[in-house]
């Protein structure tokens, strides 16, 4: 298939600087999008709807919207994002990231058109196995195949050759993820992936919306996607704090522990947290014991009721939000 219409999703979240700067950068892409969303978790605040309406996407006479969300969330933007349009695929992006190539888009959604059911770029891959080295060495994971998950949900590198643009994997970077339309619906997202966000402990939203994917086809890293995120802003979705860090880290990786591929025995996911723990004490970092504390913590938690026990009625939310949904389209300013 070729000349796949799609549109650019954009959260964001207190972030108007970061966000026009994307923006900026999306302006200069060889592919353009069809429509581009914004879902601010702030409700829709004068400085982001500024940042979007003054942009040089919106400057160039170009289509966009803005979400209102009425709840701080990861995932429910996303989810918000999914059900505003009605385009052949969706491109995710993260506020904070950077396009340092003009093809980047066209790299991510040339993969759809050659047969992917969802694409991804290799946003600091090498850096992310080199702090992760630790479950590798642990029985089975230590024979993961190249481009899989390994128990704990780690991501393994894929075998490359040389000129190669495209390589199949088993797990998305949430940075930048692009999914055909049918590999990925509104109704895809689970009310309990907003739960885990909306307490501070989301983590590995990424592989789970991956394991989705993957009913509908392949998923393939982009290679030729050059996608950076430069870290100038702390996360939002979790707690950097060590004790909470841990807690969310074991209490996620319990929770997608049934969505990973091939599900792992019982053995493999406890040598997995064994390896997590031994990484986490190798690298002697401050405040190492008030991680490990908290995860092992959240290997205790009571993760059903924790999950359930909410007083947000999801659906009605959503609804509240899609209908504070605008659309811009401003004439085209002179170059």
């Amino acid at each position: 298939m070729s000349g796949l219409g799609f549109a650019v999703i954009v959260p964001t979240f207190r972030r108007p600087a970061l966000l026009a700067r994307l923006l900026s950068d999306l302006s200069l892409q060889s592919r353009l999008a069809d429509e581009l969303w914004v879902v601010d978790g702030e409700g829709g605040s004068p400085a982001v709807r500024q940042a979007l309406t003054e942009s040089d996407w919106a400057r160039a006479g170009r289509p966009s919207g803005l979400i209102p969300s009425t709840q701080a969330n990861l995932p429910f933007q996303r989810c918000l994002g999914r059900a505003a349009t009605n385009c052949e695929a969706v491109l995710y992006l993260d506020d904070d990231v950077r396009l340092r190539s003009r093809e980047t888009v066209g790299a991510l959604i040339g993969a759809l058109e050659r047969g992917a059911a969802a694409a991804t770029a290799p946003i600091d891959l090498a850096g992310e196995l080199k702090r992760k080295a630790g479950p590798h060495r642990w029985g089975a994971a230590a024979r993961t195949a190249p481009g899989s998950l390994t128990a704990s949900g780690t991501r393994r590198e894929p075998l490359v050759s040389p000129g190669q643009s495209y390589a199949p994997v088993e797990w998305l970077r949430g940075g930048a993820m692009a999914f055909r339309a049918e590999a990925l619906r509104p109704e895809s997202f689970p009310v309990e992936l907003f739960e885990l966000a909306r307490r501070g402990l989301g983590l590995g939203e990424d592989l789970l919306l991956a394991r989705i994917a993957r009913r509908s086809g392949e998923l393939w890293l982009a290679l030729e996607a050059s996608v950076e995120h430069p870290g100038d802003d702390a996360t939002r979705a979790y707690s950097k704090a060590p004790w909470k860090h841990g807690f969310a880290r074991s209490l996620s990786r319990r929770f997608l522990c049934p969505y990973l591929r091939p599900v792992p025995s019982t053995a493999d996911v406890v040598r997995a947290h064994v390896g997590a723990i031994s990484e986490a004490l190798l690298r002697q970092e401050p405040g190492c014991a008030r991680w490990v504390g908290g995860y092992v913590s959240g290997a205790f938690a009571n993760l059903p009721r924790l999950l359930s026990d909410s007083e947000i009625d999801w659906a009605a939310e959503r609804r509240r939000s899609l209908a504070g949904a605008r659309r811009f389209i401003r004439e085209a300013v002179p170059a």
